[in-house]
């Protein structure tokens, strides 16, 4: 879990100032919307959990790539205790990044066929990706993410911070 909260930092770098008393509340307060826990459910004999970055209001997350995209089912929980599906779009393996989707859930009746019914629109808090945060070296940063695997309600994500180093290119390969 902390290996993908340091994966998801790049894309939910929040500069904040230094003074505990009026930016990190704030800061924290506007990241939490946009972070969704997620649960996978029937991977292997153990359930794969992990955070997502929520980046346009339809419901696209960003999440590192985990055995959680593999799993059956896919569920999200936002920051008020909302329950939705998510359905994997992407892989990027080679910056071990994946694309989903968020969904209100299918209702099903008593034989498990789906009911049609009108869901509204998901209308959620996002993350703009086209807005680069202008980081400088010694800038704080926050990092949201589901360390303790917690996904049943309004449970709040974790939250770290730090101080921006240096932004550069990385060139990696696995093992």
């Amino acid at each position: 879990a902390c290996a993908g909260v340091l994966a998801l930092a790049a894309w939910c770098l929040t500069p904040v100032p230094a003074k505990a008393d009026s930016g990190f509340d704030r800061a924290i307060e506007s990241t939490l919307p946009r972070v969704v826990k997620l649960y996978g459910a029937g991977v292997g004999l153990s359930a794969g959990y992990g955070s997502g970055v929520i980046v346009s209001q339809d419901g696209l997350v960003v999440t590192v790539l985990s055995l959680l995209v593999d799993a059956r089912t896919i569920r999200g929980t936002l920051a008020d205790g909302t329950r939705l599906e998510a359905d994997l779009l992407y892989r990027d393996t080679s910056r071990q990044l994946a694309w989903l989707k968020l969904r209100h859930p299918i209702e099903t009746n008593m034989r498990g066929e789906p009911i049609a019914s009108e869901s509204p629109p998901l209308s959620l808090p996002f993350f703009d990706l086209a807005h680069e945060a202008a980081l400088s070296a010694g800038d704080w940063i926050l990092a949201a993410g589901n360390a303790f695997k917690v996904v049943d309600g309004a449970e709040p994500v974790s939250i770290a911070h730090g101080v921006f180093g240096a932004r550069t290119r990385l060139d990696a390969t696995r093992r």
